[in-house]
């Protein structure tokens, strides 16, 4: 449900339980559209209204945030609610949730840093040696084309059984894209690293088996 875009939602459309198998119930969370700082104050009326809760001092809450912006922000509407502090309120980024579900399903997985995802996008170029890996930025091109297909939880696989099903053979740029992006890979596999992407994946693998 979303609010109407000429009020702030309230206190009472909060639902504060999560469904993590996506199956719609009375337990599935409120979804809001409306401007961030209606969002961000939303969610500190919410947190200000709970502060005096039994369960509230022995849980602390966990927001999970796509931005250092918008910890910021929240943060800042806080403070102003609480000007002698608040502590207690754990702060997560997705990647730091996909790590944690990881690490307590007993897989401890290093994500390659950009360095290394550079480095290995590098070789796979100077490998792959095609006139479309030689030129300048031919790494940065293969990363970017790379980032975009992975982040939409796309599988290199996948990208290549779509693209086939458009036509009848895969055109030379896509061919070299796709051996590019699977040297990539093997290189990360060698030095026990995985992709960003597959952090995210893998964890949403857990948490859809239960784990």
């Amino acid at each position: 449900a979303s609010f109407p875009h000429d009020r702030a939602p309230s206190r009472d459309d909060v639902c504060p339980r999560y469904n993590f198998h996506g199956r719609m119930s009375s337990d599935s969370p409120s979804i809001f559209s409306g401007k961030f700082p209606q969002i961000t104050a939303l969610l500190c009326d919410s947190l200000a209204a709970r502060a005096n809760a039994p369960w509230f001092s022995s849980h602390d809450p966990q927001i999970l945030l796509p931005s250092r912006g918008t910890a910021i922000g929240i943060a800042r509407g806080l403070l102003e609610r609480f000007p002698g502090g608040a502590a207690g309120i754990v702060f997560q980024t997705p990647e730091a949730l996909a790590r944690s579900v990881l690490n307590a399903s007993g897989s401890f997985p290093h994500v390659a840093s950009d360095s290394e995802r550079f480095l290995a996008f590098r070789v796979a170029c100077r490998q792959a040696d095609h006139e479309l890996t030689r030129g300048l930025g031919a790494e940065a091109m293969m990363e970017r084309s790379y980032r975009d297909i992975r982040d939409s939880w796309m599988s290199i696989d996948e990208f290549e059984t779509r693209a086939a099903k458009r036509r009848t053979a895969l055109s030379e740029p896509q061919n070299v894209f796709i051996r590019v992006a699977r040297l990539y890979e093997e290189y990360l596999s060698a030095i026990a690293s995985i992709d960003p992407a597959d952090l995210l994946n893998n964890a949403t693998a857990v948490i859809s088996r239960g784990a």
